[in-house]
């Protein structure tokens, strides 16, 4: 799963990819392989887990390009099949008479 997650990684950030430190670009994507990592709608939750340090660290110019990326990264890791799907929460209903 981590070499699938690792293309679509560096084919999303592109050449910019190459210019930061590896150690960035391994944490990245070890946190987006994660089988329990949740991406979110529209990938917030990858925004909210790398998109500060994709930031900082120069893969993305500003924060507005690091939610666009976020939000690729998350459909791409989806046609993949790396995302899991959302549970369906069952709402419970009682009536009076059940309790």
């Amino acid at each position: 799963m981590t070499a699938v997650a690792s293309s679509v990684v560096l084919e999303v950030l592109g050449p910019r990819a190459q210019e930061v430190d590896k150690p960035i670009i391994d944490y990245v994507i070890n946190v987006l392989a994660d089988e329990d990592f949740d991406f979110g709608d529209d990938g917030h939750g990858a925004y909210d887990a790398v998109g500060e340090l994709l930031v900082d660290s120069g893969c993305v110019s500003d924060h507005s390009e690091g939610r666009l990326v976020c939000s690729k990264l998350s459909e791409k890791f989806g046609k993949h099949g790396l995302v899991k799907p959302k549970q369906a929460v069952e709402a419970l209903s009682y009536s009076c008479s059940d309790v």
